[in-house]
């Protein structure tokens, strides 16, 4: 890459005084970071990728549980004629937005559920079979369960499902043509033990 070439990043984070009553506490973050992509995303032919990310979480009167939510937007300019077989690549985009819960059941167990919708430009998750709106689009669900077991360490129980809910494009994996099952669904059960040093 050309050494000249730099990558900036910035964030903030607003935190709710005392004064706002059952809002105290309430963080408001916010970040954006722009640069060269990595070197396995078309360097040669990308000249830009910007990132903006804002979250929001806020405690309810209810102390154990809180509220939150979040937006990201990544965005890649191109060069060239945009034909990636002559060393230029289209300009792509990514959303994501989420909503989400938590309820500390008690001192060592918490629950916790995400909503998520993302879209994006075609192959950012799955390869699209539509010949005119070739868009990514799904929707996810996430379910978690965490109990700290011992001491710094924490055990998580989650299920998480997937939804396509755009074109005839299929899941998973990303940069693989369709299945031929046209399966729009991914489920997935995970147990995790996770140790904090």
């Amino acid at each position: 890459a050309d050494e000249s070439e730099k990558t900036y990043m910035g964030s903030f984070v607003l935190t709710a005084p005392e004064s706002m009553g059952f809002l105290k506490g309430a963080s408001l973050y916010g970040g954006v970071v722009d640069g060269l992509p990595g070197v396995n995303a078309f360097p040669q032919s990308f000249t830009d990728v910007t990132s903006y990310y804002a979250g929001l979480v806020v405690p309810t009167p209810i102390e154990a549980l809180a509220v939150g939510a979040s937006y990201d937007y990544r965005g890649t300019k191109k060069q060239g004629n945009g034909d990636i077989f002559t060393g230029g690549a289209p300009s792509t985009y990514a959303n994501a937005m989420a909503a989400y819960v938590t309820f500390q059941a008690t001192e060592k167990m918490r629950l916790a559920n995400r909503f998520e919708y993302v879209n994006g430009s075609d192959g950012t998750w799955y390869n699209s079979n539509e010949l005119t709106d070739r868009n990514n689009a799904m929707i996810g669900e996430t379910v978690t369960l965490d109990y700290a077991l011992w001491a710094n360490v924490v055990t998580r129980l989650e299920f998480r499902w997937d939804r396509n809910v755009a074109g005839a494009g299929s899941l998973p994996p990303v940069g693989v043509a369709p299945n031929a099952s046209g399966d729009k669904n991914a489920l997935s059960l995970a147990l995790n033990v996770i140790y904090k040093f």
